[in-house]
């Protein structure tokens, strides 16, 4: 079912790893025989509804539709308590499916390349694969049981990569963080920040105009008036001053740890927003996600 036209509040949140990706949907003016046909109860630890929910949206300034998420429902069912403004409420995960497909052991003899076996995983889940220059190698025999999400976490924790399940899309990159290679996303007033980068306690935090290009593990180089330019180390950050480290928002290049797009259609002046808390690219080489 195709829902356009109508009034929506989407916040689509990405923070990696077992969690992947949670979209929370309101959405008004639905059919009163859709929303019972497509209401269910909140899935349970081993029950897993098979409706999924894909969400689209325009970059700011831009008519070409992007996915913004998708992933299995986890909680839908109608609000009337706010009248005549019926709203149907859908909550999803993009891992909700990979936790509960029950999928066959996965299984190398010899050694093997941790991004083949997350290949092979992502394949029998219906996922897309990335790798974002994951060289790890798993020595001696693997196998792997379980759901394809704890296939997943197992190698991610033997090998100590991040990853994560977005867009129908499982992305995996080295304990260091993204590589000197991958493409940058230039935050500015230009590109459409909103106000200044603020510091917060494990980097920076800005927000932006809706931005489908940042996700989890974006590589952004942040150009702002915020602080001195002459106070820089050679990532293009704040280092030292009077012989003590401090790390607050600053130009330079940044990794984001934690993303979330917040959208509404069909309402004035609503959100369009991306906001965004990302670490130094110095300090993320030397953080370990996986548990």
């Amino acid at each position: 079912m195709t829902l356009t036209d109508l009034r929506v509040a989407c916040q689509v949140a990405n923070a990696g790893l077992e969690g992947g990706v949670m979209c929370s949907l309101r959405i008004e003016g639905v059919n009163i025989n859709h929303m019972n046909r497509l209401s269910m109860v909140q899935a349970g630890v081993v029950a897993q509804n098979a409706n999924t929910v894909t969400v689209e949206a325009c970059d700011t300034g831009d008519d070409v539709w992007q996915m913004v998420f998708s992933g299995g429902v986890v909680g839908a069912f109608a609000d009337f308590n706010s009248t005549p403004n019926t709203a149907f409420m859908v909550t999803a995960q993009s891992m909700a499916q990979p936790s509960a497909m029950p999928i066959t052991p996965t299984a190398f003899k010899g050694s093997v390349a941790v991004a083949d076996i997350m290949k092979a995983i992502a394949e029998k889940v219906g996922l897309s694969f990335q790798n974002n220059g994951v060289t790890a190698v798993m020595n001696g025999s693997v196998t792997l049981n379980g759901s394809g999400a704890d296939q997943i976490q197992a190698i991610a924790q033997a090998a100590q990569i991040t990853y994560i399940v977005a867009t129908n899309v499982l992305s995996i990159w080295p304990a260091t963080g993204p590589t000197s290679t991958t493409a940058q996303v230039t935050i500015s007033s230009e590109t459409g920040m909103i106000g200044y980068p603020a510091y917060a306690q494990y980097g920076v935090t800005l927000r932006t105009l809706f931005n489908s290009a940042i996700g989890f593990q974006s590589v952004l180089k942040l150009e702002s008036e915020y602080a001195p330019a002459a106070w820089v180390n050679e990532m293009g950050q704040l280092n030292q001053l009077g012989g003590n480290n401090i790390f607050p928002a600053s130009n330079g290049i940044w990794v984001a740890y934690r993303v979330q797009h917040d959208l509404q259609s069909e309402i004035p002046g609503g959100e369009w927003t991306t906001y965004i808390e990302a670490q130094r690219q110095d300090l993320a080489k030397g953080t370990v996600f996986a548990r």
